[in-house]
């Protein structure tokens, strides 16, 4: 099991609920949740749920979820500066989706 696999779980819950809160349904069956890949494919139907298209962005890094969750953030009306994060840490992740799940329990 990877180091962040708990965190990792913490994180799927945050984004399941986000993806229910959207009418949008994910199927974690061929998943494998203890990647980073796993939090990307999640991310990429939210912001396809806000009318983007991630598929052209990566999906392999920490880093390359925030341009994703920005488009998620703003599709909320929040507009969010993220310069003193450290998009590499996980930590900035859940940043973004505090601020996420903030908004769908206003």
């Amino acid at each position: 099991m990877s180091e962040h696999s708990r965190d990792y779980e913490k994180y799927h819950e945050k984004l399941n609920f986000l993806l229910k809160d959207h009418g949008v349904e994910f199927d974690e069956t061929e998943v494998d949740l203890n990647t980073i890949e796993s939090l990307h494919s999640k991310v990429n139907d939210l912001c396809r749920a806000h009318g983007g298209e991630p598929g052209e962005m990566e999906n392999y890094t920490l880093e390359s979820l925030h341009p994703k969750l920005n488009q998620v953030l703003r599709g909320h009306g929040i507009q969010y500066d993220d310069s003193h994060l450290d998009k590499s840490s996980i930590e900035a992740v859940d940043t973004k989706l505090e601020l996420l799940m903030d908004a769908h329990h206003k």
